[in-house]
């Protein structure tokens, strides 16, 4: 039941016999795997995942053997060494803004890219004394706000959050009667308002959707049944 309500809610077009948003994950997760996985499954990497919810990047700037790399103004001045990276492009991801530069590093030399936190990540040389150390002509270091340690955090908060869905009525197109709710309460709880208590969950405890909220073996806030 719950998997038919999650695909339904999220189907762009409830009236064909497809449903289009579940198709298009499963394709984006194939592709993930294929090209994405080092040591892992695609889908579990970063540029998985990032694939996998926004899809394929409006374009890829690709260095896969790291080495010399001439900077852009913005970057700083002169060449630097960097490790393999991929900066990928998107013109608009919705909740997260218009031009977005997503910038994946390996230093390693694994295969295995992960999401710069640092616009200095790729340097392979960052952190030796000498003329790698490329400047900047700005009094923060940055030219541009976006490549700022907070930049990239406000960044990198707003791609982990889901992306916005277009929800339906959960019970459309779902056979069934809905249960009445219903909780069989099998493990310790501590009340901490007339209508709310906290639970420690396990498997076995169960529980209907939009009446509480619970996770196995972890401790949450749930509200009584009425």
């Amino acid at each position: 039941m719950f998997i038919k309500i999650f695909w339904r809610q999220r189907d762009p077009d409830p009236d064909t016999e497809e449903n289009e948003y579940r198709e298009q994950f499963y394709e984006r997760l194939a592709y993930a795997n294929e090209h994405f996985s080092s040591g892992m499954p695609g889908w579990k990497t970063d540029r998985g995942r990032i694939y996998i919810k926004f899809g394929k990047p409006d374009e890829i700037e690709a260095h896969p053997s790291g080495g010399p790399y001439q900077q852009k103004s913005y970057e700083g001045s002169g060449t630097i060494t960097t490790y393999p990276f991929e900066t990928w492009f998107y013109r608009y991801i919705p909740n997260v803004g218009s031009g977005i530069e997503i910038e994946f590093v390996d230093p390693s030399g694994s295969g295995e890219y992960r999401i710069a936190r640092d616009a200095n990540e790729k340097k392979a040389l960052a952190h030796v004394p000498g003329p790698d150390q490329a400047s900047v002509d700005s009094p923060n270091g940055y030219l541009r706000e976006r490549d700022s340690p907070f930049g990239r955090i406000e960044q990198l908060r707003n791609l982990e959050e889901a992306p916005p869905v277009a929800r339906r009525n959960p019970n459309d197109g779902v056979t069934g009667t809905p249960k009445p709710t219903t909780i069989r309460w099998t493990s310790p709880s501590v009340p901490i308002s007339s209508s709310s208590l906290i639970i420690a969950c396990w498997p076995c405890l169960r529980f209907r959707p939009r009446t509480a909220i619970l996770f196995s073996r972890t401790v949450a806030v749930c509200r009584r049944p009425v």
